[in-house]
């Protein structure tokens, strides 16, 4: 399989998906595909890049979490809970009707930072991972 056998948009909403368990979150409410909406605290899940794979039969997708909040306490603690989660290997994830496998998703980066949302200082944890398909 290629790249071009895979709806991007499927891909990021199975991992919003398997983000969203992970963190006992609702979809569209407190986590989001794409980006937070400007003022508003939460998680946002979005597909950055594609990764050259050493497994062409593999594709591999960089992502990346981003949970952002006006309490550092809470933004570090579920920034670092969620990556406890990862490596991880053969996770399942419906989206649309489909399922995407992935068969595995790696930690690369984890890092804070302050950031200024809507006039408001807010801190934000992101999570920088690789899947492969």
């Amino acid at each position: 399989m290629n790249i071009a056998d895979f709806d991007i948009n499927l891909v990021e909403k199975a991992f919003l998906a398997v983000v969203a368990e992970q963190l006992e979150m609702i979809i569209d409410h407190d986590i989001f595909a794409g980006g937070t909406p400007l003022g508003y605290d939460g998680v946002a899940v979005r597909v950055v890049g594609e990764k050259i794979a050493p497994q062409p039969h593999r594709p591999s997708f960089c992502l990346e979490v981003q949970i952002k909040g006006t309490n550092r306490r809470e933004v570090l603690a579920r920034t670092f809970n969620l990556a406890k989660h990862f490596p991880a290997a053969g996770i399942s994830a419906s989206a649309d009707g489909d399922t995407v496998l992935f068969h595995r998703i790696d930690k690369n980066r984890l890092e804070m930072a302050t950031v200024t949302d809507n006039g408001r200082v807010k801190h934000l944890g992101r999570l920088e991972l690789t899947a492969t398909i």
